[in-house]
């Protein structure tokens, strides 16, 4: 958090850019603009029967996206639908392998790489959904769903634009 507060505030654009507000929310709302192609009706539906007929719903986030998972499960909370976030670095991966056929484990992780969130998802026994940025990520044979959020399209390497906000907005959509 205290790295990307900083990256955010060393934000430096080419002073032909005139106007920085604006176009940092270009990139994120044409960001926001490309989610309805990345969740699909049939997923969706895949996704809610998933969430009607689990005995248990585990969400899973670590770092950065532990905010998304906490909020996922807010959001079912407000549907009546009851859910775990897991984002314990201690227990992730005993709490992924606490499953049983008939629960469902949500992951959320951006790039699908990171070494806690691999080895949950290898060792659940359950509906596996994993909603991340990594298109090529390596579990395709192995989770049940998964959502794939855009990333961010610019040639600025010296902006820092977080990727939480596009996660918020796609819990919106699933949930909706």
């Amino acid at each position: 958090y205290e790295v990307s507060r900083y990256l955010q505030s060393i934000v430096d654009f080419s002073e032909n850019d005139t106007n920085k507000t604006e176009r940092i929310l270009s990139i994120y709302t044409s960001t926001i603009h490309e989610l309805p192609n990345s969740i699909s009706t049939t997923q969706l539906k895949k996704l809610t029967q998933f969430i009607n007929t689990s005995r248990k719903i585990k969400i899973f986030g670590i770092h950065e996206t532990s905010l998304a998972a906490s909020y996922f499960s807010y959001r079912l909370a407000t549907l009546g639908i009851d859910s775990e976030v897991v984002s314990s670095n201690a227990n992730m991966v005993q709490k992924a392998e606490l499953t049983n056929e008939d629960d469902l484990n949500i992951f959320f992780s951006l790039s699908a790489e990171t070494t806690l969130i691999k080895d949950s998802i290898n060792v659940s026994k359950c509906n596996l959904v994993l909603i991340t940025q990594n298109n090529h990520h390596k579990f395709k044979n192995k989770v049940d769903l998964d959502f794939i959020i855009p990333t961010f399209q610019t040639t600025k390497k010296n902006i820092f634009l977080d990727s939480q906000a596009l996660l918020f907005i796609a819990i919106d959509l699933i949930i909706s």
